[in-house]
Formats: C-alpha cells, structure tokens, sequence
C-alpha cells in the first residue's frame, strides 16, 4: 500500500481519509484513544492511534469501532452508505461463539475473498470441500 491507497472490490480506500475519519468520529464523542480502545476491547491505545494514523482497521475491528461510533462500516471506510447499508449488527451467534484465533482465521478468509479473482475463490471454495470431506469422513 505504498499510495496510501486499497482497492477493495472496485473501489479505491484512502487509508489517510479513513484515519480522518474514525479520528473526527472519537472527538465529536467527546472520547479519548484510550477510552475507545477500552470501549472495543483492544489491548492498547497505540492501535487506535495506528487507524487514525492511516493503518486500515481489520474487519473484526472495523465491525467494534462501527458499534462504539453509531455509523456503518461503509461509512468509516468510505464516508457515506453505500447500497442502503444501515447501523452494523452484531457478528451473528457463531462467530461470536469461537476462540480469538478462530475468529482472526474467518476475518482472514473473509478480507481474501473480499480482492479475490473467480480463480482463486474456485481454488478456495476447491480447498474448502476437501477439508469438509476429511472432516465428514473422520465422524
């Protein structure tokens, strides 16, 4: 990301304008770094002062700032809603039921198949239905 810049799905993230943005979202709470980081659960102030420096959050992180601030993610990535997108709900019940490095895997997955080509999501969705017929083959 040399440009400061992400193409996500067609679309360019200003990492710069997103830092802005969550910076002007904690300051009109009247919030301070360590009180959001503490609101989130995240372990240290310096990673809130990282997002609002220009690092684009994780996704999972994305989703806890979206809650503590009101707004969408679509509004914190590209400062309006985009396709009618309203308030962020909560991750559903069994994302919410799996350990940290559980949840860091389906994030991880899920940001590959956000810039994935066709190709690489049938290679995928290939390595998936393997692992699915050893896991079914092991009851």
């Amino acid at each position: 990301m040399s440009n400061g810049k992400l193409s996500v799905t067609g679309m360019k993230l200003a990492a710069e304008e997103i830092g802005a943005r969550l910076r002007a979202l904690r300051e009109s709470q009247g919030l301070n770094q360590i009180e959001v980081a503490r609101r989130v659960g995240f372990n240290s102030a310096n990673t809130i002062k990282d997002y609002e420096k220009g690092q684009i959050p994780r996704t999972q992180h994305l989703v806890k700032l979206a809650q503590l601030y009101g707004v969408s993610i679509d509004y914190i990535l590209f400062g309006r809603e985009l396709r009618g997108a309203g308030l962020v709900a909560s991750p559903p019940e069994p994302y919410l039921k799996l350990d940290r490095a559980d949840r860091r895997l389906v994030d991880e997955i899920m940001e590959l198949l956000q810039d994935a080509d066709p190709k690489t999501k049938q290679d995928l969705r290939r390595q998936l239905d393997l692992v699915k017929r050893a896991h079914d083959s092991e009851k």
